[in-house]
């Protein structure tokens, strides 16, 4: 497990963090025509500690994620999983229409956004110009996944069970776009998070309906009890429900070893970030 930091700053307002980075041969990302610039560095590389003290120092955005080792993802029983190929947004998207068009709000809670239910197919511009990505997902939207018909095909010969596709409708049309679905995932877990300030930067409880949201730091893997995973299909939600602001709740997508040996043995993983859970 190694843990990466990623770093953001001003190449004018941070001169001295932006002159010891380039002194040393250290990958800046710039921003063109701005003064917009930043760093993604492991905390075991040996620059770490100065860059840390001038980050602290100035607070200056950090944000941590973890990169796991082939041989950590390939010994986990099940594994968190989240698409980091963004593009489009769900439509239609001003003013965050798709919400009332897209879920239902029955069972919403007005303070915490948790309870929307899908009622209906969502609805993009275009499809995604997949290229050797065969996983997408719009922005706003952290708990579903839309495949290409390469990786549709395979995941319904692998029989994988927990899930099904829907059809995404075109954003003005009455008509579906093609090569793009929604893999859709019912099963919900019961709540089995084991809350350890490991991986936990916050806990929030909602004021109105009582639930627990989490907001992970980065640095560690979501620990869970064991026995919530017994006699479930092999792709899951979480019944926990995560988010760092306010109006954002989410679950997690969770996929057992043998959907992360079919997606990496099929190359289907290009556009994907694995997270082994530690079960307990």
């Amino acid at each position: 497990m190694e843990i990466i930091k990623h770093i953001a700053f001003s190449t004018r307002d941070d001169y001295e963090l932006f002159n010891y980075l380039t002194q040393n041969g250290i990958s800046v990302h710039q921003v063109n025509g701005h003064h917009m610039a930043s760093i993604d560095i492991s905390t075991s590389d040996p620059h770490w500690h100065w860059i840390s003290n001038y980050v602290h120092k100035h607070n200056k955005l950090c944000l941590s994620d973890i990169n796991f080792s082939k041989q950590e993802l390939s010994e986990a029983q099940w594994l968190k999983v989240r698409c980091i190929w963004r593009t489009g947004y769900p439509e239609p998207s001003e003013q965050y229409k798709y919400k009332s068009i897209t879920y239902t709000n029955e069972k919403v809670c007005s303070e915490c956004s948790v309870g929307l239910l899908q009622q209906d197919s969502f609805r993009l511009k275009k499809a995604p110009s997949w290229g050797r990505r065969h996983f997408y997902a719009p922005f706003w939207i952290e708990d579903e996944l839309f495949v290409s018909d390469l990786a549709k095909d395979i995941l319904s010969n692998a029989e994988i069970s927990g899930i099904s596709f829907m059809k995404v409708l075109h954003k003005s049309r009455n008509d579906f776009l093609t090569g793009v679905y929604q893999l859709v995932i019912p099963t919900i877990l019961e709540n089995g998070l084991i809350e350890d300030e490991s991986y936990l930067k916050t806990i929030s409880v909602c004021s109105k309906c009582g639930t627990r949201k989490y907001c992970e730091n980065g640095c560690g893997p979501l620990i869970m009890h064991k026995e919530i995973f017994e006699n479930v299909p092999d792709i899951v939600k979480t019944g926990d429900v995560f988010g760092g602001m306010p109006g954002i709740a989410c679950r997690h997508i969770l996929i057992n070893q043998k959907v992360y040996r079919i997606l990496s043995d099929n190359q289907l993983d290009r556009s994907l970030q694995f997270y082994p859970i530690e079960l307990r």
